[in-house]
């Protein structure tokens, strides 16, 4: 058992201090608190409205998918729309940017100016 000098009140106060601090810092959200919703600005996806939020339909098949809840977290919205990627599509994301285009070089080619 620790040694402590403080008083028993003045403990519960830093136990009550440490839980409020420690509790601020999760983000265990059970749907009956806030959340802000983040600003879109324009864009050509309609926009669904759930319990007063704003979702964009990224897929347009008129609800919201898991990928496209901006309330959940960013592991779990990641792991549903990799789950409904082809191999193909994982792919072609890991090369976006790499590959030369036609007409255009490769920026990072020895000797070739751009």
């Amino acid at each position: 058992m620790m040694n402590c000098t403080l008083k028993p009140m003045a403990r519960v106060v830093a136990g009550c201090v440490a839980t409020l601090a420690l509790a601020a810092c999760g983000n265990n959200h059970t749907g009956s608190e806030g959340y802000t919703q983040p600003v879109f600005g324009a864009t050509t996806y309609t926009q669904l409205k759930v319990d007063g939020y704003t979702f964009k339909d990224m897929n347009r098949n008129g609800k919201i998918d898991p990928y496209e809840d901006w309330r959940l977290p960013a592991e779990a919205r990641a792991d549903d729309l990799l789950s409904r990627m082809s191999l193909d599509e994982k792919a072609g994301l890991m090369m976006h940017g790499t590959a030369p285009n036609r007409g255009r070089p490769h920026r990072h080619r020895p000797g070739r100016r751009v």
